[in-house]
Order: C-alpha cells, then sequence, then structure tokens
C-alpha cells in the first residue's frame, strides 16, 4: 500500500494564504464621503503678491461625519513644500487651516492636499482614513520681479556730490563770497523743501500700503462660527484697484523726489531743455 507523502511547505503556504487574505480585506482604508475639502477653496491674502512680502494661503476643511477627523494639511507650490500645519475637525464641524510663506517672483502653481488622515469614533482609537476630495484646486499667480525704490543715495553720488562742492567753490571764487553765499542758501531752502516733501509723499505712500493690505484683508477673510458657515467681507470692487495705481505712482514720485541726484539731474536735464528751445526761437527769430 502506497502512502502519500505529506508537502508540509506547501501545507503552511496554503494556511498562511488563507489567513491574510480576510486581514487585508479589514485592513483596507475607510474612504469618507462628507469630509474633507470643499471645490475651490484656498485663497491667497493678499490677493495680490508682491515679491519679498509676506503671503497667507488659507483653506478650509469640512467634517460631516460621526468622530473627529485629524491630520496635516501639506501647502505646496508645485512639487515644493511651502508648509504644513496639523488640523483637527470636530463631529459637524470645519476648520481654518492657513501658513504664512514668503512670496518669490515667477509663476507659481499653489494648492493645499490632505496627508495622514483619522478619525477618532468615542472610546475608540483613531483609524486611518482617506477623503474623497483631499486635494484643493490650484491657484496660478505670477508675481511680478519687485522694483526696489531707493531711498539712499547711489554708490557714486558722493562724487557726485563732491564735483557739484567743487563747482559751489570754483564759482564762488569768480563771482564773489556774497552772491555765493546767497546762491547756497538758495538751494539749501530748495534742498530742504525737497526733503520735506519726500517725507510727506513717503508716509502717503505707507497710508495706501497698509490701507491696500488691509482692504485686501478684509476681502480675503473668512470668519468660521460654531456651525459650517462662513461670511465674507465684502468691500468696493474698485477699492484695491485705485490703492494699487495709487501707490505705484507715489513710489515713482518717492524714487524722483527722495534721490537727490535723480531729482536735481532730472531739474538740470529741464533748464537744459528750456535753455536750447529759447535759443533755437532766438536763432529763428534772426533769421
Amino acid at each position: 500500500m502506497m502512502h502519500k507523502t505529506f508537502n508540509r511547505p506547501l501545507f503552511f503556504l496554503t494556511l498562511f494564504l488563507s489567513a491574510s487574505l480576510p486581514f487585508s480585506a479589514r485592513a483596507a482604508t475607510l474612504e469618507l464621503e462628507n469630509a474633507g475639502l470643499p471645490p475651490a477653496t484656498l485663497w491667497s491674502v493678499p490677493a495680490v503678491l508682491v515679491e519679498g512680502e509676506a503671503g497667507a494661503l488659507h483653506t478650509i476643511v469640512y467634517n460631516a461625519n460621526d468622530g473627529d477627523l485629524d491630520g496635516t494639511m501639506g501647502f505646496y507650490d508645485g512639487s515644493l513644500l511651502l508648509g504644513e500645519k496639523k488640523f483637527h475637525v470636530a463631529t459637524n464641524g470645519v476648520s481654518d487651516v492657513s501658513i504664512i510663506w514668503a512670496v518669490t517672483a515667477g509663476a507659481h502653481n499653489l494648492y493645499a492636499e490632505i496627508e495622514n488622515a483619522t478619525r477618532t469614533l468615542p472610546h475608540k482609537s483613531p483609524e486611518t482614513i482617506s477623503v474623497t476630495v483631499s486635494k484643493t484646486a490650484s491657484i496660478r499667480p505670477v508675481v511680478p520681479k519687485t522694483i526696489l525704490v531707493k531711498e539712499a543715495l547711489p554708490e557714486n553720488a558722493k562724487e557726485v556730490l563732491g564735483q557739484v562742492d567743487e563747482t559751489k567753490g570754483v564759482i564762488g571764487s569768480a563771482v564773489g563770497a556774497g552772491i555765493m553765499d546767497k546762491a547756497i542758501a538758495i538751494f539749501d531752502s530748495i534742498d530742504a523743501k525737497r526733503g520735506g516733501f519726500a517725507d510727506r509723499v513717503k508716509d502717503k505712500r505707507d497710508g495706501v500700503k497698509d490701507a491696500l493690505n488691509k482692504a485686501t484683508l478684509e476681502e480675503n477673510h473668512i470668519i468660521v462660527d460654531e456651525n459650517p458657515s462662513g461670511t465674507k467681507v465684502k468691500t468696493n470692487a474698485f477699492d484695491r484697484p485705485l490703492m494699487s495705481v495709487e501707490k505705484f505712482f507715489l513710489d515713482i514720485a518717492l524714487f524722483i523726489i527722495g534721490t537727490p541726484i535723480v531729482f536735481y539731474g532730472i531739474i538740470i536735464a529741464l533748464v537744459i531743455f528750456i535753455v536750447k528751445r529759447i535759443i533755437r526761437r532766438a536763432k529763428r527769430r534772426q533769421r
């Protein structure tokens, strides 16, 4: 009589597969449909980003399921992680999640994504879950390169001003000390008025800049209460564009008036232009 040989490795392999299949089914990640990110819920504050200044990215997470929702919100610019923030949303609740980032010039692809989400039911341990919408729609701002307004003198300004002082001395020796003193007094008076006017322009520019930032924050600020609802403070649609234009012209004016070499260079160029026009007209009349 033949006896069948007992295949011990095959037996243990079959036993392992039979035991592991139900475990894999039980370990599948639970997907929650009524939790996550509403569509198009990424805001940038301020709406008009400026290179070198701080910007804020905001999004909202909601949870309409039983149990608390926890996780990490990652904020990205393309594949670059700008920052991340942990969040907690109670049952039937909503939470505002935000980060601050340093704005750089160029085109951006900004979005937020939920990572490592868990749900905790009463008297139970947290369980790993996924949500239907775990990633916001992208916003794609293009930040222009900032032209810095130099309030200090350029490097060659000392040399130019030294030449001005030397010219003053030559003129003074030629026309006499009394007349030169009066000319210097007039020049100093004009320069003092220029400096005072530059200070007023700077104060005006800073005020417009603060008002522009405040208007942007008010327009984008989201108030979250105990119920899953929010309100948006609306401002006049023309406020920010008008203030942006005003700030642009004030920046130009401050650069011209606040930089002596530029200010007096423009005045000298205008004087030369006017003198040339007068000479040309005089020559034409003589003909």
